[in-house]
């Protein structure tokens, strides 16, 4: 699954009424992002290196939602991927599409031929294909 990545700006923010940016418009901004190690925070940091710049992270974690609301609290900007955006009983603030680069990460199962699957393995791999296909339809909604 391919799902896009956005950007989250606080109530306020000079961009908060931009549909759509390049990354680079926002290189002296202070980010909230994941951990450093996180697959997320490796992927974005690359994406900000790619627009030409590094970020300036002024706050880190692990949890979506607690990065949405120090985003809220006008703390910084954030990275966040669409799938964040299902299901949500707060809403994040005000998303952004990123034009250049192209923001977005790719979700996939892998497993190998050479080694055995136990059965559970081998009803597991058609519940996560039937699952990701259903949310990624649900992600082409929003």
């Amino acid at each position: 699954m391919t799902e896009e990545i956005f950007l989250i700006v606080p109530p306020g923010h000079r961009l908060e009424n931009k549909s759509e940016i390049d990354l680079i418009e926002v290189k002296d901004e202070p980010f909230i992002s994941m951990n450093t190690g996180y697959g997320l925070r490796n992927l974005t940091d690359e994406l900000c290196l790619q627009a030409g710049f590094s970020p300036v992270i002024s706050f880190e974690g692990d949890e979506p939602g607690v990065i949405g609301d120090l985003v809220r609290q006008g703390l910084g900007i954030a990275f966040i991927p669409a799938i964040s955006w299902m299901n949500r009983r707060t809403p994040f603030p005000h998303k952004i599409r990123i034009k250049t680069p192209t923001c977005e990460r790719t979700i996939g199962l892998g497993w190998s031929k050479r080694r055995h699957l136990t059965k559970t393995a081998k009803q597991f791999h058609p519940f996560m294909i039937d699952y990701f296909n259903h949310i990624e339809k649900k992600l082409h909604q929003l």
